[in-house]
């Protein structure tokens, strides 16, 4: 696993979702992708976006969901 991926995406989810994962949920979510097999309807795509469905036992589509919403939201004054 590389420390800098991690922490890059861990910025990001922090950033954008407010949250951060783990180091064995960052781990488990590369498997998945190199499995690539998609289940739960979370893309087996390695982004942060996928990996905060994947925490979160929520669909990819979801996880996108939340991250506009967030972003509309801070756009118009409210975030």
């Amino acid at each position: 696993m590389s420390q800098e991926l991690f922490e890059g995406y861990n910025e990001f989810l922090k950033e954008r979702y407010g949250r951060t994962c783990s180091k064995e949920t960052f781990k488990r979510f590369i498997q998945y992708c190199q499995k690539g097999v998609k289940e739960n309807d979370v893309t087996p795509v390695l982004n942060p976006i996928n990996l905060y469905a994947f925490g979160c036992g929520i669909s990819s589509t979801e996880a996108d969901k939340r991250l506009f919403l967030k972003s509309d939201t801070e756009r118009a004054g409210y975030g």
